[in-house]
């Protein structure tokens, strides 16, 4: 636990390696955009929920406000249209302050073990004057059981005004399973852009239970940062046998009073391997640090 719990926490970084790539087209177990071809119906003012299209659920529909599948012609939000492909449509929600938290779930067949990476893209913005954390989040579960097994949580970025920018951390646990512990990401992942499309990727090896790259791409400049850490391990710790078999898309604010985040999400994809990142140019952190959060953002997902 020591190794994973110092203050500055250093993690084996580098840029993921090109032999890594896979020989041929991966065959995606889920891959989507959202689109019309899919057989997924959209409205530009959100008014068509993702539940119940193509194996999308609300989690929890007491609790729970649905997220929608919007166009980006004239939707609400003014979200432009995704850079990479982005194609009609895309998710999306915004937290109403009604107490409750947008969900989208999906389950997914990770049961063959080995190496996987999931990527999509996502966007943030704001609406109104409540900068509440968490914005949003992507997660990997059991859905049966309820173990979160690997967060992805996009916070608010301190010390700005107007809270113009936001910055990633990430909820792990250490190799015998003790956690979640949030790690906040190294300099590199902070200051990131409010109303800009990123494209987040995250590897993780399901026969060793652990996260192994994760990136991040600024779509319009073509720059991916990359990080390979040593430490971080999913639900269970080192070795533990069941994967996760659901992943969601979040989005939050405070404690359910505060209405304003909005999250777009598009280019969904889970592939077995690790894919080179996406990008033209790649920066390599080197001996970076990630900070432990002992003071808790109230992550949910």
């Amino acid at each position: 636990m020591q190794s994973i719990r110092n203050l500055n926490l250093l993690v084996g970084l580098a840029v993921l390696s090109l032999a890594l790539v896979l020989a041929g087209p991966a065959a995606a177990q889920f891959a989507t955009g959202f689109e019309a071809i899919d057989g997924y119906q959209a409205a530009p003012d959100g008014s068509v929920i993702v539940s119940g299209q193509n194996g999308w659920y609300n989690p929890d529909p007491t609790s729970s406000d649905d997220q929608s599948v919007y166009t980006y012609d004239s939707n609400v939000f003014n979200i432009p249209v995704d850079p990479n492909s982005g194609g009609d449509q895309f998710l999306a929600a915004m937290h109403l302050g009604d107490g409750n938290f947008p969900r989208a779930q999906h389950g997914v067949d990770l049961s063959a073990g080995g190496v996987w990476t999931i990527s999509y893209d996502t966007y943030v913005t704001h609406v109104g004057h409540h900068y509440r954390n968490n914005i949003g989040s992507f997660s990997l579960s059991d859905a049966s059981a309820g173990n979160t097994y690997y967060i992805s949580v996009d916070i608010w970025q301190k010390n700005l005004p107007g809270r113009k920018a936001w910055r990633k951390a990430v909820e792990v646990y250490d190799s015998v399973g003790d956690g979640p512990i949030l790690l906040i990401l190294p300099k590199q992942f902070k200051k990131l852009f409010v109303n800009h499309w990123y494209t987040e990727s995250v590897t993780i090896d399901l026969d060793q239970n652990q996260v192994i790259a994760l990136s991040l791409t600024d779509i319009d400049a073509g720059v991916t940062v990359a990080i390979n850490p040593t430490t971080w391990y999913m639900y269970g710790g080192q070795g533990y046998g069941t994967p996760p078999n659901a992943f969601r898309f979040f989005v939050g604010g405070g404690t359910g009073a505060d209405p304003g985040n909005v999250v777009g999400r598009d280019n969904v994809s889970i592939v077995p391997g690790s894919p080179a990142p996406i990008g033209g140019k790649v920066i390599n952190l080197g001996d970076a640090g990630c900070i432990v959060l002992e003071k808790s953002l109230g992550v949910t997902h």
